[in-house]
């Protein structure tokens, strides 16, 4: 069962987002395992695949362009994963 969704953080440049139905641990985090039902599962497939896209489309000769990757943004209070393309820090 999928909990009631609040509206998840905007952030300019996503690509998509899903709900997620539950994340564990949930204090230390040495691995991350969360479930998806099946069409939320599509929601997250749809959102990499078009994040992967926009990568794809740059110029990757140029550094700029290396520099950048896919984030996928767990938000664990409100159920939500987002993703985008953003610099890769590091």
């Amino acid at each position: 069962m999928i909990n009631p969704v609040r509206s998840a953080p905007k952030k300019k440049g996503t690509t998509g987002s899903c709900s997620f139905h539950s994340f564990s641990p949930s204090n230390e985090i040495t691995s991350l395992s969360f479930q998806l039902p099946f069409e939320e599962a599509l929601k997250l497939n749809i959102a990499i695949d078009e994040a992967v896209r926009q990568l794809n489309r740059l110029n990757r000769a140029r550094k700029e362009a290396r520099d950048l990757g896919v984030t996928i943004i767990f938000h664990q209070d409100i159920h939500r994963v987002v993703v985008t393309t953003d610099k890769l820090s590091g």
